[in-house]
């Protein structure tokens, strides 16, 4: 029997027993039947308002806290201070709305742990809808698409206009649709894109049917790593061309010395030098190539401790002197006395011999080189200037790279490696520092290094 039954059974029960009892005291007291008849109708009419009164105020109550618990107020929970099936009702209602609670609570955690692994990656993750509109993007997708916020709604071919997305759109959305719970990594469609920006981003699409998402993108960008292995190819072929050109001097003077030099003293002499100074070069670019190494590996031990800049700046001159007084240079020093940095003394040295050297082969004779260092807030800045003909902007950009030079034939001349800026970078950098080039007033370059003081 349902809740309205028992009511309307319970309501006919209660005028029955009202009548009767009204009829038969109204005959007990002498009223005439017809008398008592009506007095007793009106007695169970009176009740029967009465008590449809309190059903309907029980049901309004009730209504009233399903629709909150429904709306504006999850947390109200039914009060009936009746017993019976308004009381069951309650108690079901309340048990209900406490189980809803704890699953929303239960999704609302769910929602937030799956909303921070989301907004951490660092990969973009994009949901499309089946006709291609955006329904989810985190954060790195969005900063890879240039947006304030996430362009939810807007169709993806809109803010990539490039067709072959569209082709991997197309057959992602032919692949077979993923179940619940199934992953699938191979024959993932993919398609490497080279953005507006200059970025390039690796795209791969998964087939969905869930959520309102026919498709999953994920998008990672792969720039760095590009760039390192076309550093990488470009290392391999430097290194190849840079010795291959010592070895085959060497093989030839070799040779020659074989072939009946060794019989004229004269010459052998000049192929024997000829020898030893491509021996010389080839020895400093493996000495130079495995400093690198080490420095990258941390392998290179450079235990910090506080530096004296200006005894290091002395010492680093000193040891320039003989290039410097043999090309009839001039070296300045710029000294602010008492300056101490965060660094380690032979990391150091090798920074300012360095860039002294480079300062030195690359500047006319008698040219003036200066070297100095300066306080600069929480750093110290150390310089080494020249006034040489200088080096270009679009040069300066590349100049600390392996084996770039400027002019790669009187590098070579001057007996340059072509490493001697990548390892100061190298070095500056493992220190907590950075290096920076830049033209020189009124001509030349200036090499400028900040480290913690």
């Amino acid at each position: 029997m349902t809740l309205e039954s028992r009511g309307r059974m319970f309501l006919l029960t209660s005028l029955a027993m009202a009548v009767g009892s009204t009829l038969a005291g109204a005959v007990s007291v002498g009223f005439e039947p017809a008398l008592a008849a009506l007095i007793g109708a009106a007695v169970a009419l009176l009740l029967g308002i009465v008590g449809a009164r309190l059903v309907t105020l029980q049901t309004q109550r009730l209504t009233e806290v399903a629709r909150a618990m429904a709306e504006e107020n999850p947390g109200r929970r039914a009060s009936v201070a009746a017993s019976g099936e308004f009381q069951e009702l309650g108690d079901a209602l309340n048990r209900m709305a406490d189980k809803l609670d704890r699953t929303t609570a239960e999704l609302r955690s769910e929602r937030d742990r799956f909303g921070v692994v989301l907004e951490g990656m660092v990969e973009g993750v994009i949901g499309l809808t089946s006709d291609g509109r955006v329904a989810l993007c985190n954060r790195s997708a969005t900063a890879m698409f240039g947006e304030a916020a996430p362009p939810l709604g807007k169709r993806l071919l809109d803010l990539v206009r490039q067709p072959a997305l569209k082709d991997l759109l197309e057959r992602a959305q032919a692949a077979p649709r993923l179940r619940a719970g199934e992953v699938r990594d191979s024959d993932v469609p993919q398609v490497e894109l080279a953005m507006p920006s200059g970025a390039r981003l690796l795209w791969s699409a998964w087939p969905l049917d869930r959520a309102g998402i026919g498709v999953l993108l994920a998008v990672r960008d792969v720039t760095a790593l590009r760039r390192l292995e076309t550093v990488r190819r470009d290392f391999i072929s430097n290194v190849s061309h840079e010795l291959r050109t010592p070895v085959a001097i060497v093989y030839a003077s070799a040779e020659a010395l074989c072939d009946g030099g060794l019989e004229e003293p004269t010459t052998a002499r000049d192929f024997a030098q000829t020898i030893l100074r491509h021996a010389e070069r080839m020895s400093r670019i493996i000495s130079d190539l495995l400093d690198l190494s080490r420095i990258e590996a941390g392998a290179y031990d450079l235990s910090p401790s506080g530096v004296q800049v200006t005894e290091r700046i002395r010492h680093a001159i000193r040891l320039i002197e003989p290039a410097t007084t043999a090309r009839g240079q001039t070296v300045m020093a710029q000294i602010e006395d008492g300056l101490t940095v965060r660094g380690n003394p032979q990391a150091l040295d090798q920074v300012l011999v360095n860039l002294l050297e480079n300062a030195s082969k690359y500047t006319p004779e008698g040219a003036h080189i200066a070297v100095g260092c300066k306080r600069d807030g929480a750093r110290v800045e150390l310089w080494v200037a020249d006034d040489g003909p200088g080096i270009s902007a679009a040069h300066r950009e590349r100049i600390f790279e392996r084996f770039y030079r400027v002019d790669a034939g009187r590098s070579r001349e001057l007996g340059g490696t072509g490493l001697g800026l990548a390892i100061v970078r190298h070095l500056v950098e493992a220190m907590g520092g950075t290096v920076t080039c830049e033209a020189n007033e009124p001509t030349g370059a200036r090499f400028r290094v900040w480290l913690q003081a």
